[in-house]
């Protein structure tokens, strides 16, 4: 469904439409392009010198690769500044621990890591640059990129899919790009369609599409700012727009300009033949257009962003700002277009094109002159004689001979005329031959202080255009990039320093300060290096010194900033950043730190006076164990012994005393036998051998 506007902001835009064409400035535009192409100027003659000089793509060339060196070397063209955050990154060990967040130093990182790694940056800023350079201005568009989600396949129970009858369908209430249902006629696949995030992106627009208030001096209060685009039906379709409302709409794109004829020349098929496709392949012109104007009727003009086909608009909305930054070499004051390189060059190109074929044409007369000829001398083959240049040639005349008509050779004039623009076109845009072609004796003697103050005569101009380009075109263009990237882009991970982190663009300070780090006069890379090394030399002198003003941290930037201008990577591969190392101990007072140690020395003292008295005792102690334990073991011993001596006495003294009993038994036995053998009548007194008696 198209949309509709009121009709004075409809015949408002028309209006600022029309003004914002100036024919003028793009014809000078198209002359520019013709003078950097060397294109002849249409007023050469046939048999003359029909050279061109190239001053114009010879100082463009030159001058925009010192430019993008400088922008692009050192990887910081443009600075956020913002104060320091302590955001909280609790720890098993301490769940309280907090960590220091540069979100300015990181939003830089960002920002010139998506502008160059996610897209063609290099070449933005190469188109940005060379226009301005040949075109007066450089536009480039940043915007905000809304991308078509991913389409991921997955599988659900089929009793989850329902459908809607028209060809759609939902799962749990969900609507699904397809469903259908599985062999086993319990599962379905579907294809569920994945947002992806946005992506800010950034697009050179040529001047011819270009529309801009011709009262502008600054693109933020312009009251009206756009652009057109060639599109095909097909891409309008593809953004959301029923096909059927697109039908009516015609636009024309066979509006060939001067612009477009001298970048096309040379080209057998130009932007003519676009304009000549059918269906929905058929190019029409889409107008992005940011008008200042008062939509809700409050009093108060609104930045709105209208999309138009003609007098179609397709679609009108409240936007925070216009996406376009630009920029001219030479500003005018009080204006929005400036003067480019171009426009100081192209009339020493003119002067020195005619110089020079003045120059060639007199070395061409002079090694090939005309010839005098009498009339009357002539024969019938005397011309062709004349005009049939060989060696050993013969020309046949009769009378008086035919003479080479002598003509001063006047190139040397010419060659020094165009010495003397030479060194009108360097004073205009310091782009010297000495840069490339060494030292002209006759100007400047070869000394070393005569080179340095050649090279930095002509790198004022430079470093001036440099400085332009990042404050007017950079700066806005980074600075919108940020707020987009804060508003409408998730968190990511990319490498900062050396090392991963996640960056939040949504934790980023709404307003930072943005610090143009190029054209301030610094020098080139080489002296920037010497600069850095002789600055560290005073740090180390300091230091040395005893003084306070040279910390860890300004060592560390010195070398960061080293490293950086000699693109050896990062600093953080060779030196440890402060801010990751925590807090620094508080420096103490000399006093009191050597009566903390005297004191420290003295309690040690002590303690080792209480641990030697300690082992004393200890020693003490343990030989009093010892001794006892001795005595103790001897006791025992002793004891011992004793009782081993009283149970062996009392083992013989019961052996003695079973012996005596079985003596005293055998003894009464033999008395008891003895005296029954007296009382025995029976038995004799006497028997022979002996009385018994006895």
């Amino acid at each position: 469904m198209l949309a509709t506007i009121p009709d004075d902001l409809r015949q408002f835009l028309r209006t600022e439409e029309g003004r914002a064409i100036d024919t003028t400035i793009n014809d000078a535009r198209a002359v520019a392009i013709k003078a950097y192409n060397g294109d002849k100027y249409g007023d050469e003659e046939e048999g003359r010198s029909q050279a061109v000089t190239r001053d114009v793509s010879e100082v463009t060339d030159r001058m925009l690769i010192g430019i993008l060196g400088t922008l692009t070397a050192g990887g910081k063209a443009v600075e956020f500044d913002t104060e320091p955050e302590d955001v909280p990154e609790p720890t098993e060990e301490d769940p309280n621990a907090t960590r220091r967040v540069d979100y300015g130093a990181e939003a830089t990182a960002a920002v010139h890591y998506q502008f160059m790694r996610r897209q063609k940056g290099y070449r933005i800023l190469h188109d940005a640059g060379k226009a301005g350079m040949l075109e007066k201005t450089g536009i480039v568009k940043t915007y905000l990129e809304q991308r078509a989600p991913l389409m991921q396949r997955t599988t659900v129970p089929a009793l989850l899919v329902e459908e809607l009858g028209d060809g759609t369908f939902i799962v749990e209430g969900q609507p699904v790009a397809s469903a259908e249902l599985l062999d086993d006629g319990v599962t379905a696949e579907i294809v569920i369609p994945v947002p992806q995030p946005p992506l800010v992106r950034d697009r050179n627009i040529p001047n011819e599409w270009f529309r801009i208030s011709p009262d502008t001096v600054d693109l933020d209060e312009s009251p009206y700012v756009g652009d057109d685009q060639p599109v095909s039906l097909s891409d309008v379709v593809a953004m959301g727009y029923d096909r059927a409302d697109l039908e009516p709409i015609w636009g024309d794109v066979n509006v060939t300009t001067a612009i477009d004829t001298a970048r096309d020349a040379g080209r057998s098929s130009t932007r003519d033949s676009v304009g000549r496709r059918v269906g929905v392949n058929r190019m029409v012109w889409l107008k992005w257009e940011y008008p200042l104007w008062d939509m809700n009727r409050d009093g108060i003009a609104e930045r709105l962003c209208v999309m138009r086909i003609g007098p179609h608009v397709l679609d009108v909305f409240e936007v925070d700002e216009q996406p376009y930054s630009g920029w001219s070499p030479f500003p005018s004051q009080h204006r929005f277009v400036g003067q480019s390189v171009a426009d100081k060059t192209m009339d020493i190109q003119r002067i020195r094109s005619v110089l020079l074929r003045q120059g060639l044409d007199s070395i061409y007369l002079s090694n090939a002159p005309r010839t005098l000829v009498d009339e009357q001398g002539v024969t019938d083959d005397t011309y062709d004689d004349l005009l049939s240049v060989r060696a050993g040639g013969i020309v046949r005349f009769k009378g008086v001979a035919p003479q080479p008509l002598a003509q001063t050779d006047t190139s040397p004039t010419s060659f020094s005329a165009m010495e003397l623009q030479s060194a009108e076109r360097e004073s205009r845009t310091g782009i010297s031959r000495q840069g490339t072609q060494g030292l002209n004796p006759d100007s400047l003697n070869r000394t070393a202080a005569g080179m340095a103050m050649l090279q930095g005569s002509a790198q004022q101009v430079e470093l001036y255009v440099t400085r332009n380009m990042a404050e007017m075109l950079v700066a806005p263009m980074f600075a919108k990039r940020y707020r987009l990237m804060r508003d409408h882009v998730p968190a990511f991970r990319m490498k900062i320093e050396g090392r991963y982190v996640e960056v939040d663009p949504s934790k980023w300070p709404a307003d930072p300060d943005i610090n143009i780090t190029v054209g301030l006069g610094t020098g080139n890379r080489d002296q920037r290096i010497a600069y850095r090394r002789e600055l560290m030399g005073l740090q180390k002198a300091a230091i040395e010194g005893g003084l306070r003003a040279v910390g860890e941290e300004q060592v560390y930037n010195s070398v960061k900033a080293f490293v950086e201008d000699t693109s050896l990577g990062v600093a953080t591969d060779y030196w440890q950043d402060p801010a990751q190392l925590g807090p620094e101990p508080k420096k103490q007072d000399p006093e009191a730190v050597k009566a903390q140690v005297d004191g420290q020395v003295k309690a040690q003292k002590q303690d080792q006076d209480h641990e030697q008295a300690m082992a004393r005792i200890e020693i003490a102690r343990m030989e009093a164990d010892a001794t006892a334990a001795i005595r103790q073991s001897q006791a025992e011993q002793e004891a011992q012994l004793a009782r081993d001596r009283a149970a062996f006495e009392a083992d013989q003294a019961e052996k003695r005393f079973v012996l005596e009993v079985s003596l005293a038994e055998r003894r009464f036995a033999l008395q008891q036998r003895f005296s029954r053998a007296s009382n025995d009548d029976s038995v004799p007194g006497f028997r022979p051998g002996g009385d018994l008696a006895q």
